[in-house]
């Protein structure tokens, strides 16, 4: 049974297998405002309390500022966060997940792939 959680630019879905996928239905830019809206609805869906496995579907993410980039290292953030997957569709989204990790690397296992099930397999493998 699927679960889900709408944010002002998110849409997350807790899959069966345990991996919590966001998706961002419009083009987006993180905010302060929305990442702190992002992890309110990570919260609701962690359910273990160990931190999510996300699979963060890169469409539509087009940058975040840097007030956001920076709360992605709290603690609170950190904890919430088991493992992120970062599937990308496009060289523009490559380039944006590189300079991401490359700028404000989160203090939680994170990698970047292309395929869906490579990425979902790393996933399931930081239980």
């Amino acid at each position: 049974m699927n679960r889900e959680v709408s944010t002002s630019n998110e849409l997350l879905t807790l899959e069966d297998d345990g991996i919590l996928h966001l998706r961002f239905p419009v083009k987006t830019r993180h905010t302060i405002e929305s990442i702190i809206e992002h992890l309110e609805g990570v919260e609701e869906m962690n359910v273990s309390g160990e931190g999510v496995l996300l699979l963060v579907h890169f469409k539509n993410l087009v940058g975040m500022d840097k007030a956001s980039r920076k709360f992605v290292n709290t603690s609170r953030m950190v904890d919430a966060h088991k493992a992120c997957a970062m599937l990308v569709h496009s060289s523009l989204s490559q380039l944006i997940a590189n300079f991401f990790l490359g700028i404000n690397k989160p203090n939680f296992e994170i990698r970047s792939f292309a395929d869906i099930e490579k990425a979902k397999h790393w996933l399931l493998e930081q239980k």
